[in-house]
């Protein structure tokens, strides 16, 4: 739980720092470890972001981009280990106890996206819907060992 707590948090912190545009990015990319380079194809279309983060001693890097025309981040660790992968999916791919949450308690309501998250060995679900003409992050445990459950959490600015 404590790792989930910090890669959740951690992905937090390196969607806030933006990425410079152009030769830094591709500075940024090309300075990628072997282990994640060689990765990347599996991963990626196309990148539009590399950063490489300090956490502490720990050097975390974050890559995102596209797979499949679908919006996608990937977290590594500097061994090259993925610690977290998120991606852009369409509402009808999520568990069955999620839609019934969501059609019982936010009927009506225009969802802007849904995202999946995936952590050490947890599996979330972002649905950022528009309430009151503002927009909301709503997060599911997508484990199968429990029930869903959401709370409402602040969006983040994304620009």
């Amino acid at each position: 739980m404590r790792l989930a707590a910090f890669v959740v948090g951690l992905g937090a912190v390196l969607m806030s720092a933006p990425a410079d545009a152009g030769e830094t990015m591709r500075a940024a990319c090309n300075a990628l470890p072997a282990m994640i380079s060689s990765s990347i194809p599996d991963f990626f279309s196309a990148i539009r972001s590399c950063v490489k983060a300090a956490q502490g001693s720990v050097a975390l890097y974050e890559i995102a981009g596209t797979h499949r025309g679908a919006e996608r981040r990937a977290l590594f660790d500097e061994s090259g280990e993925l610690i977290g992968l998120d991606e852009t999916v369409d509402l009808d791919s999520l568990p069955a106890p999620i839609l019934a949450v969501l059609a019982d308690r936010y009927a009506g309501l225009p969802i802007l996206r849904v995202q999946k998250l995936r952590r050490a060995t947890s599996v979330y679900y972002e649905i950022r819907i528009v309430k009151d003409g503002t927009p909301q992050d709503i997060l599911f445990n997508g484990s199968a060992m429990r029930s869903a459950y959401s709370f409402t959490a602040p969006v983040r600015d994304e620009t």
